[in-house]
């Protein structure tokens, strides 16, 4: 996991840097009291990439046993219009791409990390569109404030 700053969450300490969060640590880094819910959403994006790249690398979504594949479907939600058969079906044909040529975007918002974030609806519309035409790369290098910190350049 590689945490962006230093803090203490629930008597853990989690320094800036790489780190192992296990079972017990898990929950006290996402959970973190005092940031508001823009940091709390990158924590647990930055989790959440943390747990692909983990199981991208260990090539868990093209092996022949498919708990993780079924447990990570049942945990994400995507949109009401789009199945965990439909996430596995994804997930097993994009399988062989290495976690290291992502990149996390997060919806641009205004608003102090303690506030409750606004998303600027113009460059939002522009990420939706980018989306659609996969043209995300082409947004992250427009708008690199939407780049997720911590994800991979």
């Amino acid at each position: 996991m590689d945490v962006p700053f230093a803090f203490t969450s629930d008597g853990y300490a989690f320094p800036a840097g790489i780190d192992h969060l296990t079972a017990a640590t898990v929950l006290p880094y996402v959970r973190q009291a005092g940031v508001g819910v823009v940091i709390r959403a990158e924590l647990q994006g930055n989790l959440i990439r943390a747990m692909l790249d983990k199981a991208a690398a260990d090539r868990m979504f093209v092996a022949v046993d498919f708990r993780v594949l079924h447990a990570l479907a049942a945990a994400l939600s995507v949109d009401s219009n789009f199945s965990d058969a439909q996430l596995e079906s994804a997930a097993l044909r994009l399988g062989h791409l290495p976690g290291d040529g992502s990149v996390f975007i997060t919806a641009p918002t205004t608003g102090a990390p303690g506030d409750s974030a606004m998303l600027i609806e113009q460059v939002t519309s522009q990420l939706w569109e980018a989306i659609r035409n996969d043209s995300v790369a082409e947004f992250a290098r427009q708008f690199p404030y939407a780049v997720t910190p911590g994800a991979p350049a």
